[in-house]
């Protein structure tokens, strides 16, 4: 909806009229590609770093959306855009001026939410679940 028509006017009558436009982006999963309960395919996703860059590769066949990287879980590193790993793709993203060996890189599971990993890097990157707080 672009536009609300006009309407008579209400005599004493309180009325609040709202336009929105939405878009939404939707994925569809072939049945080939059902994931088995408590599979974290997210875990599969390959890193390494090279300097400023981190490597990130899929060997899924699944879209990874990776959606916070950040030297611990308080803030997104400057410069970080949210990134999708289309299957069997690499891509790279900058880590500005840190240089530490380790990060957080947190993916979007299939329900919307926001999920937390750990990056131990020299070289090669260990990719691990962070634990839920209790």
């Amino acid at each position: 909806m672009k536009f609300l028509p006009p309407q008579k006017k209400n005599s004493g009558h309180a009325v609040l009229q709202v336009a929105i436009q939405s878009r939404i982006k939707v994925f569809w999963r072939p049945s080939a590609l059902r994931k088995k309960a408590g599979e974290k395919v997210e875990l599969q996703l390959q890193v390494s770093q090279q300097g400023n860059q981190l490597n990130l590769k899929n060997p899924t066949g699944y879209y990874l959306t990776i959606a916070y990287l950040g030297r611990n879980e308080q803030g997104i590193l400057p410069g970080f855009k949210t990134v999708m790993v289309a299957p069997f793709s690499t891509v790279n993203t900058n880590t500005g001026s840190y240089s530490g060996r380790q990060f957080y890189l947190g993916y979007m599971d299939d329900y919307g939410a926001l999920r937390m990993t750990t990056l131990n890097c020299s070289g090669q990157c260990r990719l691990q679940a962070v634990e839920a707080k209790k």
